[in-house]
Order: C-alpha cells, then structure tokens, then sequence
C-alpha cells in the first residue's frame, strides 16, 4: 500500500518528507477499513454496531481527507532524461516493516480466533 500509494505521487524521490507521513498514515487508515470490513462481514448479515459504523465513517472520512491532501490523481514521473532510476520506487525500509508488523499482528490474531 505504501509503495502504490508512493508511486501514484510519482515515486519516493519526488515526495516530500510530509508526503511521507501521510503516506504512511494513509496505508495504516487504508488497513484498519480493511480489517473492520472483514469484521463486519464476518457477522451474520454483515452487521455492525452503531458504534462500529461511527468510527468505520471517522476513519473512511480522515482516509479521504489524508488522499485529498496527497492529491487524488496520480503524478507523472520525470523521464525526459530518458534514465529510470529503480531508486524512485523503493519505499523507507521502516516504513514497510511497520505496515508489514500490522499486517501479521491483525493475522495473528485473526488465526487465533476461533
């Protein structure tokens, strides 16, 4: 997600360092609207609490906020150099580590529920 999202801006060379962030906060409120419409769908009918649906809509609206801070369209990236760098593409390790470590967590324990 952090490495879509990155690309979409135009790579990880041509973001700033508050790019980054949100980023970043943008593919962890992207998983947790996952991980609640997984929970939803696991109830009978797909139902959920007023209380769920509240903070499904707070976290889907701040989601929208974060991308239209970002920009919602994707950038071009500068070729007219005529050389790719790979380097564009790459994301900062600690970031995908932190994503990947929500990823597993929400497994986890999603394995170990019976």
């Amino acid at each position: 997600m952090i490495g879509d999202i990155t690309s979409d801006l135009g790579g990880a060379n041509n973001i700033s360092e508050a790019e980054r962030v949100l980023v970043r906060r943008a593919a962890m409120m992207t998983l947790q609207a996952e991980l609640m419409e997984q929970r939803f769908s696991e109830n009978e009918n797909g139902a959920a609490s007023s209380q769920q649906i509240e903070c499904y809509g707070r976290n889907t609206n701040t989601l929208r906020r974060t991308l239209e801070a970002l920009g919602l369209q994707r950038r071009a990236r500068d070729v007219s150099d005529g050389v790719y760098d790979a380097s564009d593409d790459l994301i900062e390790d600690d970031d995908l580590r932190a994503y990947n470590a929500a990823a597993e967590r929400h497994r986890l324990a999603r394995e170990s529920t019976p």
